[in-house]
């Protein structure tokens, strides 16, 4: 991935309404989180886009002038409370990758869970401008499973390999997002294309929507993740 070809998009729902094992649903509370979130990434320069799909009126994200920042919202039209969270990120996605003039012009999305900072994202980017890859995520539990807060992929990827997994999407009968997508990038592997693991593991700010905790050392087991990371990145290019 070269130098200036990439964008960051930021996922949001600032009014999530009735969409099931959310903790952190206060809009107020929200709109703070991706406010503050979106003033800290613009301080990287790279053009950023936050799409949200509540279609809140804020006047706060609204008043943030850059010419990088494009500020997407609209209301989604579909019914969450059974499908969950994961189809309404993947919607989010397809919305903005359809609607953002920011996605179109680049080569690689940075897609990050969009109340979430992380404090090393520097050093993964430098080494993910280093690399040649399709899509770079962190694979676990056996490679079944993808830590969907971040993920850097090549805009075709979306259309090709995750939209036909992510048409499956369903937190109540045991497909999450995060599923799917390691289906997708396992397809990618069998056409013979490039997949990463990140130089090394995220440190996420910010707060778990899902369970309203701040991320910490110690937020489920993050402490042993950053240990064991570097060891499965090595043996997984063994």
């Amino acid at each position: 991935m070269n130098p200036g070809e990439s964008c960051l998009l930021l996922t949001g729902s600032i009014n999530p309404k009735d969409v099931f094992s959310l903790k952190r649903s206060d809009p107020a509370v929200r709109e703070n989180d991706y406010y503050d979130a979106i003033i800290r990434w613009l301080r990287f320069n790279i053009p950023l886009v936050f799409c949200e799909n509540s279609n809140y009126d804020s006047e706060k994200i609204k008043s943030i002038s850059n010419p990088n920042f494009e500020y997407l919202r609209y209301e989604e039209d579909e019914d969450l409370s059974q499908k969950g969270k994961g189809w309404g990120e993947y919607l989010i996605m397809k919305y903005a990758h359809e609607h953002s003039q920011i996605i179109k012009k680049t080569s690689f999305v940075i897609k990050i869970t969009g109340r979430l900072y992380i404090r090393n994202f520097r050093k993964i980017l430098a080494s993910a401008e280093q690399q040649d890859f399709d899509v770079m995520a962190p694979l676990e539990n056996n490679l079944k499973w993808t830590d969907s807060r971040l993920i850097i992929y090549h805009r075709g990827f979306f259309d090709r390999y995750f939209a036909p997994y992510a048409s499956q999407i369903n937190d109540s009968s045991g497909l999450p997002f995060e599923r799917a997508l390691a289906f997708a990038i396992h397809a990618l592997l069998a056409d013979n294309k490039k997949w990463e693991m990140p130089s090394c593991y995220p440190k996420y700010q910010g707060y778990s929507g899902t369970h309203n905790k701040r991320y910490t050392l110690f937020y489920k087991w993050s402490v042993l993740k950053w240990i064991r990371f570097p060891l499965l990145k090595y043996l997984i290019r063994l």
